[in-house]
This record gives C-alpha cells, structure tokens and sequence, in this order.
C-alpha cells in the first residue's frame, strides 16, 4: 500500500482555493415556493426554501452513500456508520447530538437506504445555528471512539433483530435473488454474520471516504432568510476539503431471462407471498408509467419508501386476491439505479398460496392489456397527486424529499412529477407492461409458517459490555426560544343535529384536504369480545353504491394497536386534493349510515374471518402480544377493559349478526362521532357540503356514559416471563397505574414523560438503556386517552440483557418515586413541550390529529403553567400508588 507524503496530505486538508468564491444561486418556482439552489466550490449541494407557514426550521443532510457502496463481507457498513455519527463529535460530547435537539422540542431522525444516508431535524426557528454546526461537525469530526463504537454494536444488532417478521424476512430473501450482482441484493442493515465482524477502523475508514461535501446535499426548509441562511451555511461547509471518493454503482445488473423462486420455512401468523419485477430508476422516462400504472392496479401512493395512504377500498389489485387474500399490496420506490416493483399478499394458510400467485399474476396481465378509461386514469393521477402532496405537508417531508430526489436524480424530478405523470399515454402502460412485467421476468417468494416448536431460537449475539453506571452530561446554557406567533389555525367547532362534533381548521399552507376523526366505539365498550373490531371491518368495507374513484380513508382501532385509543375509539384517517373533500364526505357518511342496517349472515361470517386473521397476527407480535397480558392482569376479570380491543379469533367468530347489530346502534352514532377537516378549503363553501352528507347518518340509539374501570397494579414490582420460540430477543413491556384525578395532571404527566424519555432515544431512560448500548430504544408513553389507563415503557433486549435492562429500568422508576423533580427538570420540560407543541401543528395531517386529541380531551393546564409542587405532585402518585409490572417474552432460556 503506497503512503501519502506530508506535502501531498497537507494539499488534501487545505481549504479550497476557490472557497471565498460566490457561489451561483438559482430560483426555481414551484408549488412548494421558491426553491433556491447553489453549488459551493467544493461541491456541496444547497437547496433552501423559505416556508414561514410555522415557526420552525428543517434541516436534512443526505450523503450519497449507502448498502450500495459495501463491499462482500461488509453489508451493514453504512448502517453501522450512521448509527456511530448520532455519538459523539468534537463539538458535541456524549449524546449531545441529539439531547440538544431533543431538549428544545425538536425532532431528529436519521436513516441508512440502498442509495443514501439521511440526517435531520426539525427544530424552533431560533436553533438554526446550532443545526447548522451540528451537521457541520458531523460531517467532519464524528469521533467514532472505540468504545462506544463496541456498545453501538448491542444497538445495531437489536435494530436488525426488530425487522425478524415474515414480510422483512421474506423481502430480503427475495431481493437476494432478484439481484445476482448488483449490490442492491443486500440488507441494508446488514447480514448478522458481517455487522459482527465489521471493526471501528472499517467504519472510520467508509465514513472518512464517503462523508464529504461532494457527496453530500444539505436542505434547509422553513422560517428563515434563504440569503441569509446561504450564508451561514457558506461560513461553515465552504472552507471544508470536497473529498469524497465517487458514490457511482459500475456495476449493471444482466437482464433476467427466467423465473426465480425462493421459499421461507419460519414460524410466523400467517403465510405470505411476494412477487418481484425489475423497476425502472427515477430517471427512466417509464418511471411515471409505472407509478401510474401501480395506481389504477392498486391505488396511489406517495412517494417515500412505504405507502403511507390508505389505498381505495375497491382496485383490480383486491377484487383479484379478495377470496384468497387477508391483505394485498404494491409497492415501487424511486431509486438511482433499476430496483424492483413488488405485489404482496397474505393468507392464513399456505394451502392458499398457489392460488394467490395465480391471481397475482393474472391482476397484472389484465392491467397490461385493459384499455384504461379516461375517468380512471384521471381519478388515478388524483390519488398519485394527493400521496405527493402529503409527503410534502410539513417541513420535515419537505426537507427530505427534496434532499432524497435531488441524491436520486435531481430535486427537478420531485417538482415535476405530477406533470410527467399527467404526460403518460394508455399506450405507454401496455408498452411497460408487456416489456418489464412478465411472470418470466419474475422472482417468486413464499413464506410458509411452520409450528413454533419446529424452529429454534437464534442465540443473540453480545455486544459490548454496557457501562455500570451512567453520567450526566454537562449541558450547555438553553437555547432561547422566541414565542413567536404560531400560524393561527382557527378552528370552528359545531354540532350538528345529530350531535355530530365538527371542527373545520382550514390551512393555507396545505396542498391537501385531510379528515380525521374518532367515534366512541373502541374495544372498551364491548358487551362480547371483538365487537369493536368486527365493526372496524365492517366500516372498511366499500358500501353498497360507493364510488370506485375516492381516496382511500383508512378505518383503524387505531393505527398503533398498542396505542391507547384502540381501547376506547375507533378511528378514521383520509386525504385527497381539495376537490376529493365532497366526496370524501360522501363516502365517510355511507359507510357509517351502515351502522342502521342489517348485518347478513354471509358479511358477517367474512368479517370475522379477516378480524381474527388479524387478532392471530397481534397475537403473534411481541408488543401487543404482551399488552394483551397487561389488560388481563391490570383490570378486574370480566371487563372489557381485561381483554384486548382485538379480541381473540373464537370469541369473534361467536358473535351474532344481532349483537354486532345493537352494538353498531348504540355506539357507531353521529353523538359519539368527533371529525376535524384541515387544509386547503373555503369553510363557507365546506360547512354545507359537509353538513348535507354527513347529515344523512342516522342518529342511532342513545346510551348513557360509560363508566371506565380503573386499573390496579401489584402491591409491588413483579415480573412475569413468557417463552416465545423463534425469537432473537426478548421484548419488554413495564406498566403501571396511578391516580391522574388533578386538573394540572395531563401536562404534568407529559412533562414525565418528556422526563423519563418518551422520544425512544433521550431522557434518563435513553441515557441509561440506549446511549450504553442495551438497547436500541426505549419509550415511555401513556396507555390513556379518555379513559383511565396506565403508563407503559416498552423496549427489547438481547436475552442476555435482559436482567441488566430490567434493573436499570427499575431504579428510574424507584428513583422518580422518591423525587422530587427540581426547578431544572421543569424548564427544559416546559421548553421540550413548545417546541413539539409547534410540530404537532406542522402541516395538515400533524395539525388535524392534534386538533382531534385536543377536542377529546379533558380540561388541563397548560404546560407553561404547571408549577414544581404540582410537577411533584402527579410524580409522587403515579410512582407511588401501585408497583410496575414487568412483562418479558423472548426465547427460552
């Protein structure tokens, strides 16, 4: 290996000669505003758009670099780099990285792709600066020490342990044979084998070769200057060396001239099919065609990495797999170089599994050779548009997804994709149907679920030692923050005559219409088990008569299984263009006007098979699968409150037509109904539309308020391990009660939170698990929403770990039992709160799931006037009234 010389080195480090030159900046108009552009001397990429809809700043730094750029032996590399720059750098010890962000209410994020590695935060206007330095440091002096790099490995490999579910499984066995050499073959977190042997110095060496300002695009979106904020990011990035070895991939993968197949033999719920095509890359001209074609086979979709947006209830897609299939969807994603565009299903049996791939095949034969009306290309390029619009609502998706195509191929092909989509020719989609989507063009993958016994744990692999105690960092003075106005969102807030609640917030900045809302129907109302959730089936059942052209509103116990308002709500979720709301109306008041209607035997035999289908599959995962335990042992046996809002597949499969049918009359009624509509609209003309439409429900049976059990932990801290064969790691879930009765109890209880580390990452919780390397994350956060529930950690954990995780976890939970908080504590929560309490209005799906909580909710303090003695106060009898309970499932021992 030849050495560089020291004058070769120092011409290396030296700032460029041309880093005092102006850089060029051009302005280019889109619906977003105006998009500012500028190329430093040495390289670096500078995208700037002012957006002063709220008082925020988002920054994204995205290095084009990623799985693609490891080599045999190194899969994971990239991953394993990322995770190392959220550590320490020079001007940011410890975990400061992300507790100065976290601190302020901000929000960070980073992620590691086939073609990119991704770093973010949204932060108050006023911390713009220090974002700035930040991703100046990391892009330049990220420590990567020694031993916190052994630690991290404990992390990375847990995150990888997360993704051990048949469909993450059954995708990386099939990329692995779609791709025979084109890097794109591998898992991007990396094969377990090679993530425990990479070293520091392979990853010291990757980071120093790739993170370099050639390589590297910063965007900067929000209330800020662009000509100022141009110059601080010169005066910080300018003078650094370009660097960079070139990202490009020489590799080109052969043309697949047959068949390949790949079968997965693992426990798992359910069995699962996935079909694979070769997809064009962002820059093919038949990219469009095949987002669109995708949106008249299966619906539209944004244009992140998943599809975020409900699909239409009615597509070519799930009338083909309907008999067959509990659940069925596509997927594509823009990419550098050619990637795949994939069809999934999934069934309970695997019997089902030949037929489903026939179906499959036949869905995408018929969408090549169908002559596509005008109408349903137009209601396609409408759902297309309304998935683009939503990745861009808040300033984050801003950020990224100008960052994200400008790495791909261009931000250009971001600003014009709606008018490429527009440009697409019925024979265009034939043409790219009969050239790319051929069954001989096609790698076939089956997940077929074995018993549990048939398949034994893997033993998880060790990371390093984690430290015996952990230090407060020293922190630097806080960040003032202005209280500058937020945008007004005004919300009107009306009853209807049928004691519908509806609040319309129109937001100016928004290219959407957004509805959300609540009906008081959850599982906690259950007179037999599972009602709640064979309703929720019933409603996402397409209603006699419906459109087939509407954008799809998602209908959930809630999105989260595990979250608190599956117990009490069921929830639904839609977005479309501002045109699409009339018909949004009109689609959510047919489906709920079915709540008067007979149920046939026949429906009802259906939905409880697709319900327990998804009570086998809840059951089968760790998070929720524990909260089921929880219920059963926090409330009296017999409540509703005891068993899971999901219920279990016999008890649903019990049900008569004539109890789903008075349970639908009494609590899926327009009283118990909440609904917000946020975004672009004119109230004036809305408010009548809305009323004539929903006014058609009708009114139900009246009930009286429900009285909510109360939840009763241990006399003192127990815990209780359940064996789940298969597994890696052990998940752990820590509930407890407590009296929450105070007025100033809901923001104290936040501030807690906040406290004990609600973000996954931060708080004394992160500081004690995450930062040395027991865990990927932990979560603090409260089982409640209406109803008295319970506070809940969640977290998992090598099973070696395990004993060390869950004495940690219980000195917190001591330690804040014997208090109190101090004067310090308070501030930087009451700080952390304005922060995120801006966020949370980001936008109009942010803006409208807040505003719903807020319309639900009981009546608080606000945070900024919660006081110490009340902080302690709420501490003192959620901590004290009642141990945790510790619930561990994980492998055998």
């Amino acid at each position: 290996m030849n050495a560089a010389g020291p004058a070769l080195l120092a011409a290396v480090l030296a700032p460029s000669p041309t880093a005092a030159t102006e850089p060029s900046v051009t302005v280019t108009p889109s619906p977003l505003g105006p998009v500012h552009h500028a190329a430093l001397a040495n390289g670096l990429t500078v995208l700037v758009l002012p957006d002063r809809s709220s008082p925020l700043v988002s920054v994204a730094v995205m290095y084009s670099v990623g799985a693609r750029n490891e080599a045999a032996g190194t899969t994971g590399l990239a991953h394993y780099v990322e995770h190392m720059n959220f550590r320490a750098t020079r001007r940011f010890p410890g975990s400061e990285a992300t507790e100065c962000i976290t601190r302020i209410g901000g929000r960070w994020n980073g992620y590691t792709w086939i073609d990119q590695t991704h770093y973010a935060e949204t932060v108050p206007r006023e911390a713009l600066d220090l974002m700035l330095d930040l991703e100046a440091d990391r892009m330049t002096a990220a420590l990567h020490d020694p031993a916190e790099f052994a630690r991290e490995r404990s992390s990375v490999l847990a995150e990888l342990r997360s993704y051990d579910d048949p469909q993450s499984v059954l995708y990386d066995a099939v990329l692995a044979s779609s791709f025979e050499i084109h890097p794109y073959r591998n898992n991007t977190i990396g094969w377990p084998i090679d993530v425990l042997g990479v070293t520091r110095d392979e990853a010291y060496g990757f980071y120093r070769r790739f993170y370099r300002p050639r390589n590297a695009v910063l965007v900067v979106v929000g209330d800020m200057d662009p000509a100022a904020t141009l110059a601080k990011v010169r005066e910080r990035f300018e003078a650094i060396p370009a660097g960079g070895e070139p990202t490009d991939v020489r590799t080109v993968e052969p043309v697949q001239t047959g068949q390949r197949r790949v079968a997965v033999r693992r426990p798992g719920p359910h069995a699962r099919i996935l079909v694979a095509y070769r997809a064009p890359a962002l820059t093919d001209a038949d990219f469009p065609a095949l987002v669109l074609l995708d949106a008249l086979l299966a619906g539209g979709k944004g244009f992140r990495f998943t599809r975020d947006y409900p699909a239409p209830a009615r597509t070519p897609l799930s009338g083909a797999v309907s008999s067959l299939a509990t659940e069925a969807a596509t997927d594509w994603q823009a990419s550098r170089y050619p990637y795949v565009y994939t069809l999934t299903a999934a069934a309970p049996e695997a019997t089902a599994l030949p037929g489903l791939e026939a179906a499959l095949f036949r869905a995408v034969a018929d969408a090549a050779v169908r002559r596509w009306t005008a109408e349903e290309i137009q209601a396609a390029l409408r759902q297309v548009r309304a998935g683009w619009a939503a990745d861009l609502e808040d300033q984050a998706g801003r950020a990224h997804q100008l960052a994200f195509f400008e790495v791909s191929g261009g931000f250009g092909h971001l600003l014009d994709m709606p008018e490429r989509l527009a440009r697409v020719t019925a024979d265009d989609l034939a043409r790219l149907a009969a050239e790319r989507l051929q069954p001989h063009q096609a790698t076939v993958g089956w997940f077929l679920p074995t018993p549990p016994e048939a398949a034994a744990a893997t033993p998880a692999p060790r990371g390093g030692e984690p430290a015996a105690a952990t230090r407060e960092p020293t922190r630097p003075p806080p960040l003032a923050l202005g209280t500058g106005p937020v945008p007004a969102t005004l919300p009107r807030r009306d009853v209807l005559p049928h004691g519908l609640t509806l609040v319309l917030a129109p937001l100016s900045s928004s290219m959407l219409v957004t509805v959300r809302g609540r009906i008081d129907a959850g599982g906690l109302h259950d007179t037999a088990p599972g009602l709640s959730a064979l309703a929720v089936e019933l409603l996402a059942q397409p209603a006699p008569g419906e459109r087939t052209d509407t954008p799809g509103l998602a209908w959930t116990l809630h999105a989260d299984p595990a979250a608190a308002a599956s117990r009490r709500f069921i929830e639904f979720a839609g977005s479309g263009m501002p045109e699409d709301l009339p018909v949004l109306a009109e689609v959510l008041a047919g489906r709920l006007a079915r709540s008067a209607a007979p149920v046939a035997v026949e429906s009802l035999g259906d939905l409880a098979r697709a319900a327990a289908q998804r009570a086998r599959e809840r059951d089968a995962t760790g998070e929720t699968a524990l909260l089921r335990e929880a219920l059963v042992r926090l409330y009296p046996k017999g409540s509703p409150a005891a068993v899971p809002p999901w219920g279990s597949p016999s008890a649903l499969e019990a049900v008569t037509a004539g109890a789903l049918e008075l349970f639908l009359r009494r609590h899926v009624t327009p009283s118990r109904t909440t609904m917000v509509v946020t975004g672009t609209f004119d109230p004036a003309i809305a408010r009548p539309v809305l009323e004539a439409a929903l006014g058609r429900i009708p009114s139900g049976i009246a009930t009286a308020p429900a009285q909510w059990p109360v939840a009763a932990g241990p006399a003192r801290f127990a815990e209780a391990r359940f064996a789940a064969s298969g597994k890696a790691q052990s998940d752990i879930l820590v509930v407890w009660p407590g009296d929450r009765s105070r007025l100033w109890d809901p923001a104290a209880t936040r501030a807690l939170l906040y406290l004990l580390g609600e973000t996954g990452y931060a708080g004394r919780l992160g500081r004690s698990l995450v930062e040395p390397g027991l865990v990927y994350s932990v979560n603090a956060s409260l089982e409640e929403d209406g109803a008295p529930g319970f506070l809940q950690i969640r977290t998992a954990a090598a099973s070696q770990d395990v004993a060390e995780a869950m004495r940690r976890i219980r000195s917190i939970l001591e330690d804040a039992a014997r208090g109190p908080f101090s004067q310090a504590d308070l501030d930087e929560a009451k700080t952390y709160l304005r922060g995120k309490a801006a966020r949370e209005r980001d936008g109009a799906v942010a803006a409208a799931e807040t505003l719903l909580r807020e319309a639900l909710a009981p009546a608080t303090l606000p945070a900024d006037a919660l006081t110490l003695a009340q902080l302690n106060d709420t501490a003192s009898r959620l901590f004290r009234n009642g141990a945790p309970l510790a619930l561990i499932r994980g492998p055998e021992d």
